[in-house]
Order: C-alpha cells, then structure tokens, then sequence
C-alpha cells in the first residue's frame, strides 16, 4: 500500500493528523514568565545622547578554505545615538564568553556611562 492509498482511505474516514509544536520558543510566550525582562527599550531605536542606550548582537560568518567551510563569529555592540560601533569581538566560537568579552570591551571604553543595553536573547 502506498502514500496515496494511506492518504484516500484516511480522507474517506475523516481522519485528520494533528501536529503539536512545543511553545519553547524565543518569540511565544514564556513557560516562566519569571524570565521575561521589561521592555525598557519599547522599539525605540533612537538615543539623544551618546552611551543612553547600546545594542548588542552575534553575527556569523562562513568562509572556504579549499572546500572546508569555517564560520567565524563577530559580536560587536551598536551606540543608538549615533550607530558607532563601541566594541567587537571576532572569534571562531559562538558562546557566552564572547558576548562577555564584548560587554567588558564596552564597559572599558565608556567607564562613566551607565547604557541600556539590550541583546535580542
């Protein structure tokens, strides 16, 4: 019995499948509400001042040696007042210390400002 014949006899029957999707996404809601900061930031991506609000994000990139693909990974954090880039971080992993690193490299850079920041994670 193939496919199709699976596929007629469940529509003569009126059985119809079900798909359930786990809701641990980073988009739905939370399991733990506990979890969910405020939204300080409300979508408003503009500043008016420097080192009032910063963004923060991973970036990957892939790249060929012969045909061996690599990624290598850039973390760099966004001033909202007037986009410069205020720290980044280049590395061939995509984990906390690297976001980590981008953090101090930012803190270090702009020791008496005290940022909103906000990371999509």
């Amino acid at each position: 019995m193939n496919d199709k014949h699976v596929l007629r006899i469940c529509h003569n029957l009126n059985i119809k499948s079900t798909i359930k999707y786990a809701n641990n996404g980073c988009t739905r809601q939370a399991a733990n509400p506990q979890y969910i900061a405020k939204n300080l930031l409300n979508r408003e991506f503009t500043a008016y001042a420097p080192n009032k609000k910063q963004l923060t994000d991973v970036t990957e990139f892939k790249y060929y040696i012969g045909a061996e693909k690599r990624k290598v990974y850039l973390s760099a954090i966004l001033d909202l007042y007037d986009r410069r880039i205020v720290s980044y971080i280049v590395r061939d992993s995509n984990n906390n210390a690297l976001v980590f690193e981008t953090f101090d490299a930012a803190i270090k850079s702009t020791q008496d400002a005290h940022p909103l920041f906000h990371s999509d994670r």
